[in-house]
């Protein structure tokens, strides 16, 4: 390597180049510098992108440009995130002002005292929650006077005070989720609708100064997912609190049903809540009449009853009239009190998987009404009005762990329709662990109750029920297949279970098939314990049959079983007793191919007809069966 002649410096191994020094820089009184201290200096003129500056101070201040440039630039980009951010916080502000915040109605000028109508004003913002795509509706306490029906639109909640009243100003009700320019078919109309709280009053008060002659209170139709929840119906008049035609899944619960009155002298059924298919002779404000049925219907924890100034509802839950070849269809009726209905209290009309269980039932006429569709009526029209005269049944219903007390006509009672020698059976109902009571009385003294009565049913079972007081307790007349087993009845007029003639001219079904009477308890009845007539096969097995025949008639005797008619009979196995019996068992000659065998208790047995006798069946020694006698000569 060669030194630069005359030149002061240092010799930089990294680069291997000879750095030469201002002699100039050198020059300090107090300082001296080593070779290290000089190469030290002379990097800080190099920056990171290996740029040689003349002097450390042109490095430093171009580095401070630097800098300055990209503070600039971040303070530009924030600015610009916190515009954007702001933005997104008031439309987010905004979105929740429209989707979570509700409208009060009081904004929107509803009049709490009653003094002037508040229905537009309460439209107005149900109008505004629609544009909105949905929302909540808020209605506090007061009373608002409705001048006509409001309409609530899909993704609507209605929420009512405890104290909030709407009372009827006009000649109809109040809500309903159609408007009339709607045509919905099915299931697609507005739904995901909640109705909760308040009072909605039909104002019989004020009938003069608001005169009608039937109003709905609620209307729905063509949708799903509705939900009616702690609402109180006052005072309705003639129609329904809730008229539902075509909807699936409807709740309806905790609201209390007071108050009915039928001002057209032809409505004693009226139902609280009128379940339909969707025609128009059912609900014609809007929608296809397409014949949308109901279906997966929960109907829980309400009270049907009185009001103050009127009566009991017709009928608390149930419809009048079907559509031929569709079926309204998962229906639960659950632990509701339904008290004082003129007509019945719950009314099956051709509806198939039905439960009515834990309910408790006062004083109403009929409590439970299984009713299927007759032909060459309106009922057995089909959803294009052509009438198909032919009769229709639903089935599966199950009546389960229900009281009944102190009904004026049945309990439960169920009705087929026969058409043109058709038959629409009450097919595959379950009558099981009930309790039906009435006030004690004496026997003899009580009016027409009965507690279960079945006419053109097929595949029922009656079991475990506890029966008290009335008539009688189980009626069966032109049925098929009917297991009655392990129930107890007592005090009663008549008999415990009774089988009746039919009542069919038609010659259809002339008698009942196939009755099963089993392991029941039976204690103080006014004539017979059990009485069968015209019903073929039947089994009455291993029942305790005691203290019959407490009416003692001159005219006839009675006894613990007695069989006037019917052909192959089984009597086995049954227990007998009591003082003032005329007979435990009695089996007419008019009766054929029935046997008696292995009774137990006290009193007659008298097997007349030449086919009937007491005793069982056995073999031959060829193995054929045949008849073994047990009457002793003697």
């Amino acid at each position: 390597m060669s030194i630069p002649v005359n030149t002061m410096g240092y010799y930089d191994e990294d680069s291997q180049k000879w750095i030469p020094i201002d002699a100039v820089g050198l020059k300090s009184e107090n300082n001296r510098y080593t070779a290290d201290d000089i190469k030290s200096l002379d990097d800080i003129k190099i920056d990171n992108d290996n740029h040689v500056y003349s002097s450390a101070k042109e490095r430093i201040d171009s580095d401070f440009l630097k800098i300055n440039e990209k503070v600039d630039q971040l303070d530009k980009g924030v600015d610009n995130k916190i515009t954007n951010l702001e933005k997104i916080i008031n439309e987010s502000s905004s979105s929740l002002n429209k989707k979570i915040y509700f409208k009060n109605v009081l904004s929107y000028g509803a009049d709490p005292t009653g003094e002037k109508p508040s229905a537009g004003a309460i439209q107005k913002a149900l109008d505004e929650i629609h544009k909105e795509g949905g929302g909540q509706l808020f209605i506090p306490g007061g009373k608002y006077l409705i001048e006509k029906r409001m309409f609530v639109y899909e993704n609507t909640r209605v929420t009512m005070a405890h104290n909030c009243i709407l009372l009827r100003g006009w000649a109809g009700g109040f809500f309903a989720n159609g408007t009339p320019t709607d045509k919905f078919k099915g299931y697609s109309g507005r739904g995901n609708i909640i109705i909760e709280g308040g009072i909605l009053d039909g104002n019989y008060a004020n009938i003069d100064k608001y005169p009608t002659s039937a109003m709905d209170s609620i209307i729905l139709g063509h949708a799903k997912n509705i939900s009616i929840d702690n609402v109180t119906f006052k005072d309705t008049i003639s129609a329904h609190a809730i008229d539902a035609n075509g909807c699936d899944n409807l709740r309806i619960t905790n609201s209390k049903f007071t108050g009915f009155i039928d001002l057209t002298g032809q409505r004693n059924y009226s139902e609280a809540i009128q379940l339909g298919e969707f025609i128009e002779i059912g609900l014609n404000q809007f929608g296809e009449f397409d014949g949308t049925p109901n279906t997966n219907v929960y109907i829980a924890h309400n009270y049907f009853g009185k009001s103050d100034l009127l009566g009991g509802w017709g009928c608390a839950i149930g419809n009048h009239y079907a559509v031929y070849d569709i079926f309204q269809s998962n229906i639960t009726i659950f632990n509701n009190v339904i008290e004082d209905c003129g007509f019945a209290g719950v009314r099956t009309f051709k509806w198939n998987n039905v439960k009515i269980t834990n309910n408790v039932f006062m004083r109403n006429k009929e409590c439970v009404r299984i009713s299927q569709a007759a032909g060459g009526i309106e009922s057995s029209k089909d959803a294009d009005g052509v009438q198909m005269n032919r009769p229709q049944n639903g089935q599966n219903v199950l009546i389960e762990g229900n009281d009944f007390y102190d009904y004026t006509s049945s309990g439960v009672v169920a009705f087929g329709q026969i058409y043109n020698k058709e038959i629409a059976w009450n097919d595959e109902i379950r009558i099981s662990g009930n309790y039906f009571k009435l006030k004690g009385k004496e026997v003899g003294k009580y009016n027409d109750e009965q507690a279960i009565k079945l006419v053109f049913a097929r595949n029922v079972f009656v079991s475990n029920n506890k029966i008290y007081g009335g008539r009688r307790g189980m009626w069966v007349e032109g049925c098929f297949n009917i297991f009655i087993s392990g129930n107890g009845v007592s005090n009663v007029d008549t008999e415990a279970v009774y089988l009746a003639k039919s009542r069919d001219t038609s010659s259809t079904v002339t008698k009942s098939y196939h009755v099963s009477i089993d392991r029941n308890e039976i204690n103080t009845t006014g004539r017979n314990g059990v009485f069968v007539q015209k019903c073929d096969h039947f089994d009455v097995r291993d029942n305790n049959v005691l203290n019959n025949n407490k009416e003692q008639s001159s005219e006839r005797g009675r006894g613990g079983i007695y069989v006037e008619n019917g052909y192959d009979g089984r009597i086995e196995g049954n227990r007998i007793r009591g003082v003032e019996k005329e007979f435990a068992i009695l089996v007419e000659a008019e009766a054929t191919e029935v046997n008696v065998a292995n009774t137990k208790g006290t009193g007659r047995i008298i097997v007349l007809g030449e086919s009937n006798f007491n005793g069982y069946y056995g073999t031959n020694k060829d193995d054929y069966i045949r008849k073994i006698t047990t009457k002793s000569e003697s």
